[in-house]
């Protein structure tokens, strides 16, 4: 029920912490992203499978200058990611430009980072479009701006005007209990009828 208490899916060492759980899908890598920028992707048969509450394996090789692991993410090469810091510094790179390295290597610099700006949090670009294009009505959805904004084309001739102030906040929620994100996203909902003739 949903006031149980529920299982230990892991035993944490003094100090430690869980940032994230992820789907494992062995077609696609785990992402890896620390405070300080430093990313990899690690393939998941990298991971053996174990029983829950016990002491888990080492997924990232965290040091001084790594700094702690921010965020986790099931991915494939086709992605796109926003990276988040905590003063609201945003980019958004793609998946393929970050290696595939094993589960116990520290990564490369993703993004560049200072003493007082670090990285919070990483969320596919993908998974906002998956919850636009998830609207009945919907016939395309892209996320600009950094992810900033979602751009959708509704279909017309099954979308009015009232519907589409009912699509934008029904998204709204769903996008805000999703999806990690500082700030704001814009929605932009699009209702386009084009009418064609020729003069001869």
């Amino acid at each position: 029920s949903r006031t149980a208490r529920g299982v230990r899916g892991i035993d944490l060492r003094d100090g430690d912490y869980v940032i994230g759980a992820v789907i494992v899908d062995d077609s696609k890598e785990l992402l890896t992203l620390t405070e300080n920028g430093y990313g990899k992707r690690s393939r998941f048969d990298d991971f053996e499978s174990r029983n829950r509450g016990i002491i888990g394996v080492r997924a990232h090789n965290i040091n001084e200058k790594t700094g702690k692991l921010a965020s986790v993410a099931t991915v494939d090469e086709t992605d796109d990611i926003m990276i988040i810091t905590n003063e609201g510094v945003i980019i958004r790179t793609p998946v393929e430009g970050i290696p595939v390295y094993s589960r116990t290597a520290g990564g490369v610099i993703v993004m560049r980072t200072s003493e007082d700006n670090r990285i919070i949090t990483l969320s596919r670009l993908e998974k906002i479009e998956e919850i636009a294009k998830g609207f009945g009505g919907v016939d395309k959805a892209f996320a600009v701006q950094a992810g900033r904004e979602i751009r959708v084309m509704v279909k017309p001739e099954e979308v009015n005007d009232d519907g589409m102030k009912l699509i934008a906040r029904d998204m709204a929620v769903k996008i805000q209990e999703e999806v990690k994100y500082p700030g704001q996203i814009k929605i932009n909902i699009i209702r386009e009828s084009r009418a064609v003739d020729y003069a001869k």
